[in-house]
């Protein structure tokens, strides 16, 4: 499995980019998954007066919905990433966010100075709204989601 973590400020494209290549993997046979890093501390999947909500509310420490197609399991407290990725069986799965993990990292950005705060060694390419007017930071292409996904799937692909 190849672990891509994609990080930037709010509004930079890291959301954007993902759909991106999500779709551009799926279409060439890939299985991909993604984890989402959440900041607001009161954030809620689940929706007042569904059952699960309601089980949750009893006091469950763990709650499953589970369907023909879907399983969704809230678990009522933080696990170890490294524990969430372990349960990922996909050939691409890209962390949204900054989990202090050191993977390939892609970095969003909307201009030069939102990129120096995520810059580490493991940087594949920079991209996001910056995409639209710069093409070069440093040694790194700055890639847009939209104009440059063949060459950004080959990146991909060569990690």
């Amino acid at each position: 499995m190849k672990i891509i973590s994609v990080v930037g400020y709010s509004n930079t494209g890291k959301t954007t980019l993902i759909e991106c290549m999500i779709r551009a993997l799926k279409s060439r046979g890939y299985r991909v998954g993604t984890i989402k890093k959440i900041h607001c501390g009161d954030y809620e999947i689940d929706k007042p007066g569904k059952d699960t909500y309601r089980h949750k509310a009893a006091g469950a420490d763990m709650v499953t919905a589970y369907s023909p197609h879907s399983t969704d399991i809230m678990i009522q407290k933080s696990i170890d990433i490294r524990k969430v990725i372990e349960l990922y069986d996909v050939d691409y799965l890209f962390l949204e966010g900054p989990f202090h993990l050191v993977y390939p990292t892609i970095v969003t950005a909307a201009a030069y100075e939102d990129i120096e705060p995520f810059f580490n060694d493991k940087i594949l390419f920079v991209s996001g709204v910056i995409s639209e007017s710069i093409e070069n930071y440093q040694k790194y292409r700055i890639l847009n989601a939209n104009r440059d996904m063949e060459h950004i799937i080959k990146l991909l692909e060569n990690v």
